[in-house]
């Protein structure tokens, strides 16, 4: 279901919307962390057989500016690893895989061959440009600092389905049964190199029973914690008769580095030349 979001920086700063809005942070992705080695481990808190019990995660942060902190949290585990030191290192990289930045926890240590466990939160770096993080367990002897194991975490965003169904208007897939979509539509969340957000919403208007009405797809695009930044609307179709009749949406119309929530209106157009909202959902980049 998750897939990797990218567009362009060009097409991002093209379009891209101005907004000075209050701090934000939208936990876009996360996943469970669990590495394994001979005596140095990274996981959940509990321990057996030798290995960690459970997982540990790595949260990835959209926030002001576009900046994506990514957050590793979990515990390290050193077992039978007498005069040694672990840590955990963090390695990110840019869409092109060129390297940004290191950050390294704090050292632990040990001084018998007993099970020992230290708790990780390890936050330190934020950059638009991070696309994935790799992250390691190390350990130190007399010859220095070397890695037991790592894995690599891409950050990805979701896509949110959206079904509007009202009287004779509806929002959803294109296919259709019974008086309504039998699919739903959604909005797809992509994130550019530079840390902007573009929402774009895809399905399709229906028709059904409605001669002569009017209607369109609005997005109202709001911060994550609510506040309103703009709104853009898609193009009207009218019902030619009362049979049922439908047009694909595809609506990618702002882009911004502060958007953490999108109202997706499906309205109809009023005797008087106003639009009047039949029903809506809100959707958020929060994963």
């Amino acid at each position: 279901m998750f897939s990797k979001k990218l567009i362009t920086a060009a097409l991002a700063i093209a379009a891209a919307g101005v907004f000075a809005g209050s701090a934000q942070a939208s936990v876009i992705d996360y996943d469970d962390v669990r590495l394994t080695s001979l005596d140095y481990d990274f996981g959940g808190s509990g321990f057996a057989f030798a290995e960690p019990v459970g997982s540990g995660e790595i949260h990835f942060h959209h926030e002001n500016g576009g900046r994506i902190r990514p957050h590793l949290l979990g515990t390290i585990h050193l077992n039978d690893a007498d005069g040694t030191c672990g840590r955990m290192r963090m390695e990110y990289y840019n869409a092109a895989g060129s390297w940004l930045n290191t950050s390294y926890g704090g050292s632990v240590c040990v001084t018998d061959d007993q099970h020992h466990s230290w708790s990780v939160d390890l936050d330190p770096y934020s950059s638009v440009g991070i696309d994935s993080v790799r992250v390691s367990v190390q350990k130190e002897t007399v010859s220095g600092w070397s890695t037991t194991t790592s894995l690599t975490y891409g950050v990805d965003t979701h896509d949110d389905t959206v079904e509007i169904t009202e009287d004779g208007v509806d929002f959803g897939g294109s296919t259709w049964s019974l008086g309504q979509p039998t699919t739903p539509g959604g909005v797809e969340w992509l994130l550019s190199t530079n840390g902007y957000v573009t929402p774009i919403l895809r399905g399709a208007i229906h028709l059904n029973n409605s001669s002569g009405v009017c209607a369109r797809m609005n997005l109202r695009y709001l911060t994550e914690s609510g506040s309103y930044i703009t709104s853009r609307a898609g193009g009207t179709v009218c019902s030619p008769d009362n049979g049922h009749h439908y047009w694909n949406v595809s609506l990618m119309s702002y882009v911004s580095t502060e958007i953490g929530q999108v109202q997706v209106q499906l309205q109809t157009l009023g005797t008087n030349g106003t639009y009047v909202t039949a029903g809506s959902q809100t959707v958020s980049i929060n994963e």
